[in-house]
């Protein structure tokens, strides 16, 4: 793999998902820096990981955290986790309401990261977003297809300029993932989320990666 020496900021870090990415940069040779509120977490896992993970405890929807961020240096690569849709959205929620609330956390740290990626005109900007939830829920109507143009055209409106400037945009997706209950599938997704967040930063080829049972790769149009 050549993630080793790489710079990484992965938000959401202390979810299962996210300290499975941490974990995989890390053993990796990446030096990764995980933002979370969970402070006693992330103290958890700065001392299982050593030198290659460095904490950074804040809330990313807070005012100050854009500038948090920018005074961090550059990075790399950006893994964006973080995420504010409703489990649970009320009846009557509006579609591109709830995309802009799942992209508002990843929309937050590229405001913070992103302009010293586009200055050195190169890096990675990398998505995750699990809106799974809201094909079953009353909110959202039964035509579910229209989600997949809206989250595309929203990540497109709102990373336009980075990828003028050089800096590629990915979206990892989890909407056709099974849901099987039990630690030990959560634990195999969250792995296999960490190897296709491995594959897609080490040969960024794809401008989308979309997760199934098994991960394939399709062209964000």
């Amino acid at each position: 793999m050549g993630l080793r020496g790489k710079r990484i900021l992965v938000t959401g870090a202390c979810s299962l998902i996210g300290e499975a990415i941490v974990r995989r940069l890390v053993s990796e040779g990446a030096s990764v820096l995980g933002l979370s509120e969970s402070k006693p977490h992330l103290k958890r896992l700065a001392a299982d990981l050593g030198k290659g993970f460095e904490p950074i405890t804040a809330d990313i929807r807070g005012p100050d955290v854009i500038l948090r961020l920018a005074k961090l240096g550059r990075f790399d690569a950006l893994v964006c986790h973080a995420d504010l849709a409703p489990e649970t959205p009320k009846q009557g929620t509006h579609l591109p309401d709830l995309l802009q609330q799942q992209l508002f956390c990843a929309i937050h740290t590229i405001e913070g990261c992103g302009p010293s990626m586009r200055n050195a005109g190169h890096g990675h900007v990398l998505i995750i977003e699990n809106l799974s939830h809201l094909q079953t829920a009353e909110a959202i109507p039964p035509a579910f297809h229209i989600w997949k143009g809206g989250y595309h055209a929203l990540v497109k409106r709102w990373t336009s300029e980075l990828d003028a400037d050089g800096v590629k945009v990915t979206v990892i997706g989890l909407d056709e993932v099974e849901t099987v209950s039990g630690n030990d599938r959560t634990a195999s997704l969250s792995q296999s989320v960490a190897e296709a967040v491995c594959q897609t930063l080490d040969a960024p080829a794809h401008a989308c990666v979309h997760m199934e049972s098994q991960p394939r790769a399709t062209t964000l149009a």
